[in-house]
C-alpha cells in the first residue's frame, strides 16, 4: 500500500468509555407495520452520519439509518427518546414489504462527552445504536479536526492519534493512472521513526476514470455504506487494512490467505477537508472487523473492533 503524508491536524482523541444507555424510549406510529432488525442487541447496518460534539447543535446532515422489516406498507412516524441532549425523528411511507432502511434526523445538542446509546423498540424488537460525542471545541473557537485509528484485538486495543507535537500525521496516497487506489494513513511522519512506533492505513479500489472526475464524482465514490474486502484490486474491487505493529511487523488483510469471511467493513462519515491550495480532502470516518495477517508467516490476528478517521485526497 502507498501512504502519503498529506495534512497535520491538532485534536486529541478521547479514549472510549463505556456507552451509557437508556431504557427503550420515543415512540412509532401510522399505518405501516415493521420490527427493528437486530444482531446481539444492537441495530443491524446502523448508519451514524454527522459530527456530534458538546454544545453545538446538530447540523443539517446529521442522522441514524436502521434496517427494519416492513410486513406492511404505509406511513410511518418513528422517534427516540431524548439522550444527552439529542433525539432522532423521523417519517415517510414505505411502499414495500421486507427489509427497508428507516431514516431518522438528530435534531437538539449534545450536553456531555462519550458515548451514548439510542435503545427504541419497534414491533417486539428493541435494540441500540452508539453516538460518539465529541468534547467542547477549546481551541479559540477552531474546528474540530481529530484523525486516529483504534483497533481492538484479543480484547487489547491498540490506538494512535494526530496531534501538531507527536510527529504523527494523517496521509493520504494515491495509486494507478486513470484507475486508482486511494489510501488514508495514520504513520509517523519522520524517515527514522523511535522504537515502538505504529502505522494504520486503509486503501480504497479501484475508482475508475478518475482523470475526468469532478469533485462531486469524487465525493459520490466515498458515499457512506457497506463495502466488502479484496485481496487483489487487480481481480476486484474493495478494501486493504495494514497495520505496523509496535515491533515492526507488517500486517494486512490480503497477507496470508486472506479469508475475510465474517469482516465488516463500514464508510460512517464524510466531511470536506480541503486544504489551504483548493486541493479536497475528505474527512472519513470508518467501521471495521477483519482478519490482519502477518507479512512473514501468515499468522492471523482477528480485529473484533476497528474504527479509523482518515483523510482520502483527491490528490
Amino acid at each position: 500500500m502507498l501512504f502519503i503524508s498529506a495534512c497535520n491536524k491538532e485534536k486529541s482523541y478521547e479514549p472510549p468509555t463505556a456507552p451509557v444507555v437508556t431504557t427503550p424510549g420515543g415512540s412509532t406510529g401510522g399505518s405501516a407495520e415493521f420490527a427493528l432488525v437486530a444482531t446481539g442487541g444492537n441495530c443491524s447496518n446502523v448508519i451514524i452520519l454527522g459530527t456530534y460534539q458538546v454544545g453545538k447543535s446538530m447540523s443539517a446532515g446529521a442522522s441514524l439509518t436502521v434496517t427494519v422489516n416492513v410486513t406492511k406498507v404505509g406511513n410511518w412516524t418513528m422517534s427516540t427518546n431524548t439522550v444527552n441532549g439529542i433525539v432522532f425523528a423521523g417519517a415517510g411511507n414505505f411502499t414495500a414489504l421486507g427489509l427497508q432502511p428507516l431514516t431518522l434526523i438528530a435534531a437538539g445538542a449534545p450536553i456531555a462527552a462519550g458515548f451514548h446509546a439510542f435503545a427504541f423498540k419497534a414491533g417486539a424488537v428493541t435494540c441500540s445504536a452508539t453516538v460518539e460525542v465529541l468534547p467542547a471545541d477549546t481551541n479559540n473557537g477552531g474546528t474540530t479536526s481529530d484523525y486516529y485509528y483504534k483497533i481492538t484485538i484479543d480484547g487489547k486495543t491498540y490506538q494512535q492519534t494526530v496531534t501538531m507535537d507527536n510527529n504523527y500525521e494523517a496521509g493520504s496516497g494515491m495509486g494507478g493512472g486513470d484507475d486508482v487506489t486511494i489510501s488514508a494513513s495514520i504513520n509517523y511522519g519522520e524517515s527514522d521513526p523511535p522504537a515502538g512506533t505504529t502505522g494504520f492505513g486503509i486503501t480504497i479500489g479501484t475508482m475508475h476514470h478518475y482523470m475526468n472526475a469532478t469533485n462531486d464524482d469524487f465525493k459520490a465514490y466515498f458515499a457512506p455504506g457497506i463495502r466488502a474486502y479484496t485481496k487483489d484490486f487487480s481481480v476486484a474491487d474493495g478494501i486493504i487494512i495494514g497495520w505496523t505493529d509496535a515491533n515492526g511487523e507488517e500486517w494486512e488483510t490480503d497477507y496470508g490467505t486472506g479469508d475475510q469471511t465474517g469482516s465488516t467493513f463500514s464508510i460512517i462519515s464524510i466531511a470536506d477537508a480541503t486544504d489551504l491550495t483548493g486541493t479536497l480532502y475528505l474527512k472519513t470516518k470508518m467501521q471495521f472487523k477483519c482478519k490482519l495477517y502477518n507479512h512473514t508467516t501468515g499468522v492471523m490476528k482477528e480485529v473484533t473492533s476497528g474504527e479509523m478517521v482518515g483523510n482520502f485526497g483527491k490528490i
